[in-house]
C-alpha cells in the first residue's frame, strides 16, 4: 500500500478567500452603481481649462510680496510644444516657486465663449523628478523588503487611482463624502491588506481590527464635528462651497481622516497580528500550521491569559507610538494655520476655537481613539484565529 502525502489549502487560507470572495461580491456592484459621473461645478462654467507645458523666457515680476494672490505681479513668454509663444501672466505662487528664464513649467490656458485665450503660470514641470525619485524609492524597497514590499508598493498605486477616479470624482460629483469614503476604505483596505500580506487568518485579523477601529474612529469624529458644529475650513473649503457642491464641507474632513487611518491602523494591526501569529506559531501565513505552546504545568494556555500577557503588552507600545505618529501629523498639516495665529498674536483659545484647528483637533482625537481601539481589537481577533487554526494546515491520508 502506497501512501501520499496530500497538501491542502490550509484553512485560515480558505477563511481569507472566503472574505474576498464575499466583500468582492458585496462591493463590486457597489461600486459599479456609484461610480461617479461628471464633476458637479457652477464656478466657470463659461470658461474651459486647459493645462499645457512650455519653458518660460523674459520673465519680470514687480513688488509680488505687497499684492494679494488673485492680482498678477509679473509676465513672462511662454513657448509652448508647438513652438507658438503666448503672453504668461505670473502671480504670487510663480513669485515663490522662484521662476526664471529657461525653466519648464506647466501653464493653464483659459479659453472664454468669445475665443480669447489667456494664459497663467501654474507650476513648474514636476514629474519627471517625481518619477524618479519614485523609481529611487521602489528599488530600495525592493532591495530592503523583498517582493512583499514590491506588492506593497503596487497596492499602492492601484490604491491611489481607485481613490482619485471613485472617492475623489465621486465627492466631486456632488456625492456624500462619507458613504464614498467609507466604500473606498473598505475596498482598498481588502485589496491591499489581502496582495500584499497574502491569504491567511492572520491577514483576517488585521483586516478585522482595522475596520473596527475605522468604524470607531469615524463614530467619534462625526460626533464631535456636530457637538463642535465644524464648518469650512480653510481658503479651499470655502472654494469647494462656491463650487457648487451641496455636501456638507465637513464631512470631507471626516473623509480625509479616513484616508489617513487606512495606513496608521493598518500598520498597528498587522503588526499587531503579526505579533501573536508568531508568538503562538499558529496557522502561520506560510501554511505551516503548529501546535499551540504549553504552559509550564502542562495544557495550552488560556484564551485570556494569552491575550493579557503576551500580545497586550507588545501591543501598547506599538499603539503608543503610533499615538505620536497620527497626532503629529495631523497636527503638521495645520502647522502654517498655526504659524500664522502665532504671527498675528491670536490668543490660544481662540485658536483652539477656530474651524482649522478645531476640525484639526477633531481629526486628532477620533484617529486617537481608534488607534486605541484597533490594537485591542486585533489582538482579540488574532488570538481566537490562532488558536482556532492551530495544527490544522497538514492532512496526510492514505492512497490505496
Amino acid at each position: 500500500m502506497k501512501r501520499k502525502t496530500i497538501r491542502r489549502r490550509p484553512p485560515g487560507r480558505r477563511a481569507a478567500l472566503l472574505v474576498v470572495l464575499i466583500v468582492s461580491a458585496v462591493l463590486l456592484p457597489v461600486v459599479f452603481v456609484m461610480w461617479p459621473g461628471a464633476p458637479v461645478n457652477t464656478l466657470g462654467k463659461s470658461v474651459s481649462q486647459d493645462y499645457l507645458p512650455a519653458e518660460v523666457t523674459d520673465v519680470a515680476f514687480d513688488n509680488c510680496g505687497n499684492v494679494s494672490d488673485d492680482v498678477p505681479c509679473g509676465s513672462a513668454t511662454g513657448t509652448l510644444a508647438d513652438g507658438k509663444t503666448v503672453d504668461v501672466m505670473l502671480f504670487r505662487n510663480a513669485y515663490f516657486n522662484d521662476v526664471s528664464n529657461g525653466d519648464d513649467v506647466v501653464i493653464s490656458e483659459a479659453t472664454t465663449p468669445g475665443a480669447e485665450r489667456s494664459y497663467t503660470y501654474y507650476s513648474p514641470q514636476r514629474g519627471g523628478t517625481l518619477a524618479i525619485f519614485a523609481l529611487g524609492a521602489l528599488g530600495l524597497v525592493a532591495l530592503a523588503v523583498g517582493f512583499r514590499g514590491l506588492r506593497a508598493f503596487v497596492s499602492l498605486l492601484a490604491s491611489a487611482v481607485f481613490i482619485w477616479y471613485f472617492l475623489i470624482g465621486g465627492i466631486a460629483a456632488d456625492g456624500s463624502p462619507l458613504l464614498y469614503s467609507s466604500v473606498t476604505v473598505v475596498f482598498v483596505l481588502t485589496a491591499v491588506l489581502f496582495y500584499t500580506h497574502g491569504l491567511s487568518a492572520m491577514t483576517i485579523a488585521a483586516w478585522a481590527g482595522t475596520l473596527i477601529g475605522l468604524c470607531v474612529a469615524m463614530a467619534v469624529g462625526s460626533a464631535l464635528s456636530w457637538l463642535l458644529r465644524l464648518g469650512p475650513a480653510g481658503e479651499n473649503a470655502e472654494m469647494l462651497t462656491l463650487s457648487g457642491l451641496t455636501v456638507p464641507v465637513e464631512s470631507i474632513a471626516l473623509a480625509a481622516l479616513l484616508i489617513v487611518l487606512i495606513g496608521v491602523l493598518n500598520d498597528i494591526s498587522a503588526a499587531q497580528a503579526s505579533t501573536v501569529f508568531s508568538h503562538l506559531g499558529a496557522a502561520l501565513p506560510d501554511g505551516e500550521g503548529r501546535e499551540m505552546p504549553a504552559r509550564a504545568g502542562g495544557g495550552r494556555r488560556s484564551w485570556w491569559r494569552t491575550v493579557r500577557d503576551s500580545s497586550l503588552n507588545v501591543g501598547r507600545d506599538h499603539a503608543a507610538s503610533a499615538i505620536y505618529t497620527v497626532s503629529f501629523s495631523v497636527v503638521g498639516a495645520g502647522l502654517f494655520t498655526l504659524i500664522l495665529s502665532q504671527t498675528f498674536g491670536l490668543p490660544l483659545g481662540v485658536v483652539l476655537q477656530s474651524d482649522e484647528v478645531a476640525t484639526t483637533l477633531t481629526q486628532m482625537i477620533a484617529g486617537i481613539v481608534g488607534i486605541v481601539v484597533t490594537m485591542p481589537a486585533t489582538t482579540v481577533i488574532a488570538v481566537t484565529l490562532a488558536r482556532w487554526f492551530a495544527g490544522s494546515a497538514v492532512e496526510r491520508v492514505p492512497r490505496h
